[in-house]
């Protein structure tokens, strides 16, 4: 998985010396991203817009470990919505 750096950086702020702040990838047509949060350290949280997840506290201040750890939540919860539409779909079909 190809994760980019989505930080806004200033114009001021060195390249060199930039931290990413921000990360993202792709999945499908979906955006994951990682990144801080202003007011909360090194604290990393995750957003992602199609699930209607905002600023999910990852419990980490890593980078790498978060990149790992978002992507395993949400397949834990794409899993969960497949199981929950095709509960839907199942009633639909016995009372149609």
């Amino acid at each position: 998985m190809e994760w980019r750096d989505t930080t806004s950086y200033s114009r001021s702020e060195p390249r060199e010396t930039r931290v990413p702040r921000s990360l993202s990838t792709t999945i499908g047509d979906m955006k994951l991203t990682i990144h801080n949060y202003a007011g909360c350290g090194d604290m990393v949280f995750m957003t992602c817009w199609m699930l209607d997840i905002k600023n999910f506290d990852l419990s980490t201040n890593s980078m790498d470990y978060a990149k790992t750890y978002a992507v395993l939540l949400i397949r834990e919860f794409l899993n969960k919505k497949i199981i929950s539409y095709q509960s839907m779909i199942k009633e639909i079909e016995e009372n149609s």
